[in-house]
């Protein structure tokens, strides 16, 4: 059976029309640029601008910014991507395009939850949800990806095993080695990202062997590299150093850092590289270096504020803890004070997300039942 890029593939050579194969050549780059192949994708958004200038057809206009949003999205990260996804979908909802209204949907509350707008995020999912019957089955996974993600984040392990169980059958479904890898991999990152937090809140670190983290985090890594996921690569690294500090293997971690530093990765991982220097500091500290105040890189505001709040509340605990064992007193009262603002901001943001989340769970018996018509819930 081929797999989902190999199916969109062949759709292409039997496509009939230019507008027939220059909407194939849109659904196959999409996915080119979810699996990290963006020079592809890149090269066919360019020749289908050139052959489908603004004006001529409105579906492929809609897919050429659904496209350009994907390769932004999985390129850059950036927020630009989501603007160019939102614009999409008013449109496709203005012109009665449901199936692309739906899509863009589907991949603007994975944007809106990326960039913490949660109002978005629960707009778009209540959309997809409401029509889900009517959605392509690849979409109908990302819908439950993210709703799956979401749960994730706030700590609900059971509803968000839930929620990724539905996303893997139907991504198998159709054969979708993105949704797949990208499941896996979300699961473990965003459910490490929670313990880190808790570990920093509460003051102690959690025993971390009752999730089997370590296999997972090693079966994450194999199933990107047998797949030839590319979209992934710094970011799998990034969660071999969150399994490193949070088992204190601080040595190992440092080993990760040094690799992101020469590598050029701090930006595909949403950090910087003062921010891997404090990181790197921090587990010399740990693994029984004594450090020295004047050692500690300093961090922008901006750099602070352009991260995610639970990156927010790692870096500054880490900060904190190097100052004090710096004798820099004069910085600590600063920091504390940045710290509580982000864990603040943290339990906002999962308060937001509970709101979002509440309305959805009562259709998932429904979706379920739609994941179970495709395979056999209990072999998957």
């Amino acid at each position: 059976m081929p797999n989902l890029l190999e199916s969109l593939r062949l759709k292409i050579s039997e496509a009939g029309s230019s507008q027939q194969i220059a909407e194939a050549r849109a659904l196959y780059a999409i996915n080119l640029a979810r699996f990290g192949r963006i020079d592809e994708a890149s090269t066919i958004i360019n020749q289908l601008r050139t052959s489908f200038p603004s004006g001529i057809s409105l579906r492929i206009s809609l897919l050429i910014i659904i496209l350009d949003a994907a390769i932004i999205f999985f390129s850059e990260r950036s927020v630009s991507s989501f603007d160019r996804i939102k614009r999409a979908h008013i449109l496709a909802s203005r012109f009665s395009m449901s199936d692309l209204r739906l899509t863009s949907a589907a991949w603007a509350a994975h944007m809106a939850f990326n960039f913490h707008d949660y109002t978005v995020m629960g707009e778009m999912l209540n959309e997809c949800v409401a029509a889900i019957g009517d959605v392509d089955i690849a979409v109908r996974s990302r819908v439950c990806v993210v709703i799956a993600d979401a749960y994730q984040y706030v700590g609900n392990w059971e509803l968000a095993e839930n929620w990724y169980q539905c996303a893997r059958l139907f991504a198998r479904a159709c054969h979708d080695h993105a949704s797949i890898s990208s499941i896996e991999y979300n699961r473990v990152a965003i459910g490490m990202d929670r313990l880190r937090v808790e570990s920093h809140i509460s003051g102690e670190r959690k025993t971390v062997s009752m999730r089997n983290w370590r296999l997972e985090v090693e079966s994450v890594v194999n199933l990107h590299a047998g797949m030839n996921d590319r979209s992934l690569l710094s970011l799998l690294d990034l969660i071999r150093l969150r399994w490193f500090e949070l088992s204190g293997q601080f040595e190992a971690a440092s080993e990760v850092i040094s690799s992101l530093l020469a590598s050029g990765a701090a930006d595909q991982c949403g950090l910087s590289d003062t921010i891997l220097r404090i990181e790197m500091l921090w587990c010399q500290m740990k693994s029984g270096i004594s450090v020295d105040g004047g050692q500690i890189p300093q961090l922008s505001i901006d750099e602070l504020e352009n991260l995610d709040s639970d990156d927010r509340i790692d870096i500054l605990a880490k900060w904190l803890e190097l100052s004090s064992a710096g004798d820099v007193p004069e910085t600590d009262s600063l920091l504390r004070s940045q710290r509580d603002s982000a864990i603040n901001e943290y339990f906002r943001d999962v308060e937001a997300i509970s709101n979002c989340l509440s309305p959805l769970q009562s259709s998932f018996h429904i979706i379920r039942s739609e994941a179970e018509g495709t395979q056999s819930w209990g072999d998957a």
